[in-house]
């Protein structure tokens, strides 16, 4: 079961402008805050993690650029007719344009700034029409045929989620990770809403005690994030909001010398999207190098 920070963490970032002789702006300083939903595994909120202009520019992708998104499957065969995946999708590389660019050069720097750029995959857009959906699955690969450390670069070591689109009539559309909880909330078959928050270093009693308002308050300010109305046992589900991400960490450690493994705990899924739509965009990292071929170049 996934650990959790005691009460919510907050902390801001900032990314520091790329250097380029023709275009010295080209990466405008975005100030971001982060707030940690769970220690093991990492997972990690990141509201206004697009800026306004980049979101523009994503959502004016022409319709034509998307086909059908696809799976890979035990074999690593991918597949576009599976029934588990009904978006649609495209793929963008780094040289693309330079929004592009910028966002791939946030998640780089977000996870560390020594991380070779030839990690991260092509970014990948997502839409979602009304009844489309992505069943539980995991972003990390079961086939060794998918993550070849000559050509892939390994597994993919972390992902962010962002939401580049959400319809203002929307309903459903949510990422929901069943084996996570909020930060210091407890298993009681409860939702949000019915006060399972119970945090002693902030001295958070029953419902109703003492500290029943600052209680409630914090619960509020987390409902922004998290569908508070759905039921505590269907685990942790993040609401659709334009310009956020999440970020978690897809493998566990090394243990003795042997090779990073998926985590379990990282299954998750897209809601089906019941009405409006939504646009989302997957970055992946890879554990290593990943061949020219596949980054687009």
């Amino acid at each position: 079961m996934a650990a959790h920070l005691p009460r919510l963490s907050v902390a801001k970032a900032t990314q520091e402008p790329l250097a380029d002789a023709r275009n010295p702006d080209l990466c405008p300083p975005h100030t971001y805050t982060t707030h940690l939903i769970s220690l093991s595994p990492l997972v990690i909120y990141i509201p206004s993690f697009l800026s306004t202009s980049e979101i523009s520019h994503l959502q004016s992708t022409p319709l034509s650029a998307f086909e059908r998104s696809s799976v890979a499957d035990s074999s690593g065969a991918q597949s576009s007719n599976a029934t588990t995946r009904t978006s649609s999708s495209t793929s963008l590389s780094a040289n693309s344009s330079p929004h592009v660019r910028c966002i791939t050069e946030r998640a780089r720097q977000f996870q560390s700034l020594s991380l070779d750029p030839a990690h991260i995959e092509p970014l990948q857009l997502v839409k979602y029409g009304a009844g489309q959906q992505y069943h539980e699955h995991t972003d990390w690969f079961t086939s060794p045929s998918q993550a070849t450390w000559e050509e892939h670069g390994g597994n993919r070591l972390s992902s962010f989620f962002a939401y580049v689109e959400v319809s203002d009539d929307i309903i459903g559309g949510g990422t929901r990770f069943p084996f996570l909880d909020a930060p210091g909330a407890e298993r009681h078959g409860e939702g949000l809403g019915t006060g399972v928050f119970r945090d002693p270093a902030m001295g958070l009693g029953p419902p109703g005690g003492p500290n029943a308002t600052e209680r409630a308050k914090r619960e509020e300010e987390w409902c922004k994030w998290i569908d508070c109305n759905e039921p505590w046992e269907n685990g942790l589900t993040f609401r659709p909001v334009e310009g956020s991400a999440v970020f978690w960490v897809n493998l566990l450690p090394t243990k003795g010398g042997k090779a990073r493994v998926g985590d379990e705990r990282t299954v998750h899924a897209g809601l089906p999207v019941l009405r409006g739509r939504k646009m989302g965009m997957n970055i992946w990292t890879r554990e290593g190098r990943m061949s020219g071929k596949y980054r687009g170049e």
